[in-house]
C-alpha cells in the first residue's frame, strides 16, 4: 500500500480536479474518496501463485513437465499455450542434430 511518507501534503491532479494527499495517508484511500478509483480487486490469488511458482517456475529437476491445466485455470487460454509451445521448441532444439563440419 502506498502511503505519503513525506513531511508535507502532495498536490495531485486528475482531469480538472486537484486534491491533496495528506501526510501518512493511503493513496488508495485518497483516490477512492475523490472518486478516481471506483473498484479494487486483487490481480493474483497468492496461494495459487505460490503453488505455480513451486510446481512450474522453480521445477528445475523436470523442466519438460508443464502443469498446463493449472496454468490454464490461473492465466487463461492465451497464456496457457505459451509453455506448451516453449517446451516443444526446447525439445526440438535439443533433439534435431545440427550440421557439423
Amino acid at each position: 500500500m502506498q502511503v505519503n511518507k513525506t513531511n508535507s501534503e502532495i498536490t495531485l491532479k486528475f482531469d480538472d480536479k486537484e486534491f491533496h494527499w495528506k501526510q501518512n495517508e493511503s493513496l488508495l484511500t485518497r483516490l477512492e474518496s475523490e472518486g478516481v478509483v471506483k473498484l479494487v480487486f486483487p490481480l493474483h490469488d497468492e496461494i495459487k501463485r505460490k503453488q505455480l511458482l513451486r510446481n512450474w517456475a522453480l521445477n528445475w529437476l523436470d523442466f519438460t513437465w508443464q502443469p498446463i491445466d493449472e496454468i490454464y485455470s490461473y492465466f487463461g487460454t492465451k497464456v496457457e499455450l505459451c509453455p506448451a509451445h516453449f517446451t516443444r521448441n526446447i525439445f526440438l532444439l535439443f533433439t534435431i542434430p545440427s550440421e557439423g563440419k
